[in-house]
């Protein structure tokens, strides 16, 4: 009895650390499951994309490798507003850059987070919660991955 009762109040524990809203996402090809893959969209490749091609629906096969970068939009990504990390620039520790992006929900503009990949198209994308106020992702450049992305 007293170790469901430690495990118990070690959960309410964690869950009380956890804010509310938040999200924490893996990127397509980056050992996630079909049902967390399946919540992402495909988005046209990034040459047709940068004339303004339309999100393109789900179906393109998932990545075979993972992600080697990850942007936030605020609008629809035809529109391509990406947003500029707020500590862009700071050198990696021990071989991790870690971006952190500020959001602005009071803009009622949708917010989107899309995952890049080295030489392969499409992107992928997934749309934010309404109210999400942050992002952040950390990633190494070689070999390319993307780690978890917490928004909240």
């Amino acid at each position: 009895m007293g170790n469901q009762r430690a495990w118990a109040m070690g959960l309410a524990g964690l869950l009380a650390a956890s804010p509310a809203g938040a999200v924490d996402l893996l990127c397509p090809g980056s050992g996630a499951t079909a049902a967390q893959d399946a919540a992402w969209v495909a988005i046209g490749s990034n040459a047709a994309h940068a004339k303004g091609d339309k999100i393109r629906p789900t179906g393109a096969p998932p990545p075979k490798a993972p992600a080697s970068q990850v942007t936030i939009l605020e609008g629809a990504p035809e529109e391509m507003g990406s947003l500029v990390p707020d500590n862009e620039g700071e050198p990696p520790k021990q071989g991790l850059y870690t971006l952190k992006w500020t959001l602005y929900p009071e803009n009622k503009l949708p917010s989107w987070v899309v995952c890049e990949y080295e030489g392969q198209a499409p992107r992928w994308g997934q749309e934010l919660p309404s109210g999400t106020k942050s992002c952040t992702v950390q990633w190494q450049a070689k070999p390319p991955l993307v780690k978890p992305i917490h928004c909240e």
